[in-house]
């Protein structure tokens, strides 16, 4: 997070109390809080799909995308269809 503005954007995409919580706006205070801070952001995303993850932030105005591997690559489309 740049600033306070980005982590707001975060929490409210969340929607979780514990993103909501005061003085995680401060980089200070998610840097103190990190290990906390990480678990919960990995038990919340770890809860849903990357499409749905993807959704979620780009809707609150977060830029986000599914990130696949390459065997996920080569079997979607366009890459059958072409021959591959």
């Amino acid at each position: 997070m740049e600033d306070a503005g980005q982590w707001a954007k975060l929490a409210k995409a969340i929607g979780e109390p514990w993103a909501a919580t005061s003085g995680l706006d401060a980089e200070a205070r998610r840097g103190a809080d990190r290990e906390a801070l990480h678990a919960s952001l990995a038990a919340w995303a770890g809860a849903r799909s990357r499409e749905q993850l993807a959704l979620v932030l780009r809707t609150a105005g977060i830029a986000a995308a599914p990130v696949h591997n390459e065997a996920e690559l080569l079997f979607s489309e366009p890459f059958p269809e072409a021959g591959f």
